[in-house]
């Protein structure tokens, strides 16, 4: 089971983000990825598209999406 690393406890699966689809940028300067989340109480995924610096430095968010229900 994966710990949290805020709280060191235990979280389910649905609880862990996915990060997925990352592509650089054409000038290898930035990286972006599709960060996806569960809401549980929703029933729904929440995706969002984050981009990083290539060196690992600015990490800020670029855009949000979220899912009616769960792909079964």
């Amino acid at each position: 089971m994966p710990i949290s690393p805020k709280q060191g406890e235990p979280v389910g699966a649905c609880q862990v983000p996915v990060r997925s689809g990352a592509v650089m940028s054409a000038d290898g300067r930035r990286i972006a990825y599709v960060l996806t989340t569960v809401d549980e109480d929703a029933d729904a995924y929440h995706r969002a598209i984050w981009t990083i610096d290539a060196d690992g430095g600015t990490l800020s968010p670029a855009a949000s999406v979220r899912d009616r229900g769960r792909d079964r």
